[in-house]
C-alpha cells in the first residue's frame, strides 16, 4: 500500500546546451554526447586583461527558443525567464497548470548560484566615483549589492507564476539543488505542503571564473573527473525544475508520478571537525551521508545499480568521493556516472 505522505516527483524540466528539454537531455546522455565548449572571453589577451591566466572554457547557456534572447546575464530577470521555461515543461509533464500553484500549501525553493553582479562593472564604478555620486546617481546606485538581492528573484517569480508564498532561496555551492530538494521532500512528508517546486539555475559568470581561477580550480583544456589527467573544473550554464507532491495529493487529482524518493540524507561537514571543505571533503563525512540514505531506503550497497557522483574534476574532491565509495562498496563493482564529466 502506498504511503500517502511520501514525496513523489511528478514533473521535470531542464534547459542547457546539451538538451533543451528532459527528453533531449536524456537522449544526449544516452549517446554520450559532449556539450559544446567556447572560450568565455573573446581572446587570451582579453582574459589576461581581466585578471585570469588563460581564457577559460565554458559550456554556455543556449538562447531561449521563444524569444531567441541570449541569457548571458546573472540578473533576476534572466533567471526568472529561465525558471519559467523549465517550469512550463515540468507542469506539462505533471498535468498541472500555473493556476494550481496559487494555493497556500504550495511552496517553491530556489537553489543555485544566486543573482550576481557584473563584477568588473561593479568594481569600476566604485573605483571611479566618490560617496556622493554613489548616493545620488540612479545609474550608479543600481550597481549596489542590494540590486542583486535574492529576494528580487523571489518577488519576480511570485508575480509571474502566481505563487501565494514567497520562494525560499538557498546556496550551498555544488549541492544547492540537492539541498533544496531535501527541504522540499521534508516539507511534503511533514505535511507542511502538498506541492513543492524546486528550481535551480547556473550561469557562467566572470564572478564565478575569478573565484574559481583564484583558487586554481579551473581547467585550461582537460576536465575529466576521476582521471589523473584532469586539470580542474569546466563550468556550464543550465536550469532545471522538479515538482514534488505527496502521494495523497497526486492520487486525489488523478496524477501520475515519475519518481519516488526512498532515502535522502544530509550531513553538514564543512568548516569544522572532520568535514573538510568543498575542494577536499572528508571521505568519512561523504560515506556517513550515503549510509544514512541507504538506511532510510531500507537497502544495502549491494542493491544499488548505479552511483551518481559529483565528479567536479578537482583531484582532492574526486579522490574523497572515490574513497567513500571504496569504504562502502569495497571490491563490489558498481557503475558510476558524473553530471560534470
Amino acid at each position: 500500500m502506498a504511503d500517502a505522505g511520501r514525496a513523489v516527483i511528478s514533473g521535470l524540466g531542464v534547459f542547457n546546451a546539451l538538451g533543451q528539454n528532459a527528453a533531449s537531455l536524456c537522449a544526449a546522455l544516452a549517446e554520450q554526447r559532449l556539450g559544446p565548449r567556447t572560450g568565455f572571453f573573446a581572446s587570451e589577451r582579453a582574459a589576461q586583461g581581466n585578471g585570469l591566466m588563460f581564457n577559460p572554457q565554458q559550456v554556455a547557456m543556449p538562447a531561449l527558443p521563444a524569444t531567441r534572447r541570449n541569457p548571458a546575464g546573472c540578473d533576476a530577470e534572466t533567471a526568472c525567464a529561465l525558471i519559467e521555461k523549465v517550469l512550463d515543461e515540468a507542469l506539462a509533464q505533471a498535468g498541472l497548470s500555473r493556476a494550481e500553484l496559487a494555493g497556500s500549501r504550495v511552496q517553491c525553493y530556489i537553489g543555485g548560484q544566486g543573482v550576481q553582479p557584473d563584477i568588473m562593472k561593479f568594481t569600476a564604478y566604485l573605483q571611479r566615483n566618490d560617496a556622493e555620486d554613489l548616493l545620488f546617481n540612479p545609474g550608479i546606485r543600481q550597481m549596489h549589492s542590494d540590486s542583486y538581492a535574492e529576494e528580487r528573484l523571489g518577488r519576480l517569480l511570485m508575480r509571474r507564476i502566481g505563487l501565494a508564498l514567497p520562494p525560499l532561496a538557498l546556496s550551498t555551492a555544488s549541492c544547492s539543488s540537492l539541498s533544496a530538494l531535501f527541504l522540499a521532500r521534508q516539507a511534503i512528508e511533514s505535511g507542511a505542503a502538498d506541492l513543492v517546486l524546486v528550481a535551480s539555475w547556473q550561469q557562467v559568470s566572470q564572478y564565478n571564473l575569478m573565484f574559481m581561477g583564484g583558487v586554481n580550480a579551473l581547467a585550461r583544456e582537460v576536465a575529466q573527473p576521476f582521471s589523473a589527467a584532469t586539470e580542474g573544473v569546466l563550468l556550464g550554464g543550465g536550469a532545471a525544475l522538479a515538482i514534488l507532491e505527496s502521494e495523497a495529493h497526486l492520487q486525489a487529482r488523478g496524477g501520475r508520478g515519475q519518481l519516488r524518493i526512498d532515502g535522502f540524507a544530509v550531513c553538514q561537514g564543512g568548516g569544522s571537525g572532520r568535514g573538510g571543505q568543498s575542494f577536499a571533503p572528508d571521505f568519512r563525512t561523504l560515506a556517513r551521508t550515503v549510509e544514512a540514505s541507504l538506511e532510510q531506503a531500507a537497502t544495502t550497497p549491494a542493491d544499488i545499480g548505479c552511483l551518481f557522483m559529483h565528479g567536479n574534476g578537482i583531484r582532492g574532491s574526486d579522490q574523497a568521493e572515490l574513497m567513500a565509495v571504496r569504504k562502502l562498496w569495497g571490491d563490489h563493482a558498481v557503475p558510476a556516472v558524473s553530471y560534470k564529466a
